[in-house]
């Protein structure tokens, strides 16, 4: 009986602890491409103003895997492109499945769209926390090797209403333990294995970080 009782309590305590949701405030089509902010990324999310930092783009290009992430974060990234500095900087991410480079285009994305999809993610007290589900509407204006120029809306449904808007400037975040991503394509050295220092356009080695990401 005690062992179910906890299992019981447990139950609850998740369920509890699971955030609020509602439905979106603005679904992808109602979004007005015209009404957003000719200013870096901000707004709120989970309660709280959000403002751009940083943004960069995530890739992986493994078989049957590959996705290219927008990530807008009121951090940096991080030495491996995943988690953002400081570790508990929010972010919002954007993810086109199925590609493994962005063309310069317009998309909107809802919850029931295929392939891509739009998320919030940060570190609470107890670990990940986040929220997906969301909507958007993404104008990608200027795509280059070296950035990607352009502007979005999104809300996502959680219990605050969760909106923002704005442009932004990402650049490629390269994971040197991704043999498959772009800084591991670009560093192989002729052998197979990866160069392990390579000199930046400055002549300083790379670690993995990019500028700040917010529009100028």
């Amino acid at each position: 009986m005690k062992r179910y009782a906890f299992v019981l309590v447990a139950l609850v305590g998740c369920h509890e602890s699971s955030p609020a949701r509602r439905p979106v405030r603005e679904t992808s089509d109602a979004m007005s491409l015209t009404a957003i902010p000719d200013a870096p990324v901000s707004g709120t999310l989970a309660g709280r103003p959000f403002t751009l930092r940083s943004a960069w783009l995530r890739v992986r290009a493994r078989s049957n895997q590959s996705r290219v992430d927008l990530v807008l974060s009121e951090g940096r990234p991080g030495r491996l492109c995943s988690r953002p500095t400081p570790n508990d900087a929010r972010q919002l991410v954007v993810r086109f499945r199925g590609v493994t480079a962005l063309s310069a285009e317009t998309v909107r994305i809802d919850a029931a769209s295929p392939g891509h999809e739009v998320f919030a993610e940060w570190r609470g007290a107890h670990g990940s926390e986040g929220v997906g589900g969301g909507s958007a509407a993404v104008v990608l204006e200027r795509v280059t090797d070296a950035e990607v120029v352009g502007r979005l809306r999104v809300c996502l449904p959680d219990a605050h209403g969760s909106c923002v808007g704005g442009t932004f400037r990402a650049q490629p975040c390269w994971d040197e333990l991704d043999l498959d991503g772009p800084r591991g394509a670009r560093d192989r050295a002729p052998d197979g294995g990866v160069v392990e220092d390579v000199p930046s356009r400055g002549g300083r080695t790379t670690d993995g970080g990019v500028p700040d990401g917010g529009a100028r």
